[in-house]
């Protein structure tokens, strides 16, 4: 596509899979769980910077989680989500809610073992984790 070429979005893309594969602090195992969700975003068409941001996405839910993100549940998502919004990103500033949906979405896209109710479930109550309605 050209509009992959003008952002040079394969090149990032290619150096985000390389980034993540070099990261010391997230298992062999978790690392092959998010390039296989790749993987499928790929096979199903879905724009290389999609996948771009599903990998930086979930390679910060993945130091965070650590072994438990290969077996998510509500709670434990949900802990993770109100520790990233207490946390500072690589830039030293706080996640915008928008980061933080986006890497909430991320999480629950990826985690196939989260059933359809409980995702549902959980983007219903998004904005309770994120802006701390409740």
């Amino acid at each position: 596509m050209e509009g992959e070429t003008v952002y040079g979005i394969e090149n990032g893309l290619k150096l985000c899979k390389d980034r993540l594969n070099r990261d010391k602090r997230i298992s062999r195992d978790i690392k092959y769980a998010i390039l296989d969700f790749v993987d499928d975003l790929a096979i199903m068409n879905v724009s290389d910077h999609v996948q771009y941001s599903y990998i930086e996405r979930l390679e910060i839910v993945a130091r965070m989680m650590g072994p438990r993100f290969l077996e998510p549940n509500r709670r434990i998502v949900k802990e993770t989500m109100l520790s990233l919004k207490r946390s500072k990103s690589r830039r030293n500033d706080y996640y915008s809610d928008s980061t933080l949906n986006s890497i909430y979405n991320a999480n629950v896209n990826a985690s196939f073992s989260i059933s359809q109710e409980e995702m549902d479930w959980s983007i219903q109550h998004i904005h309770v984790c994120v802006e701390g309605q409740h």
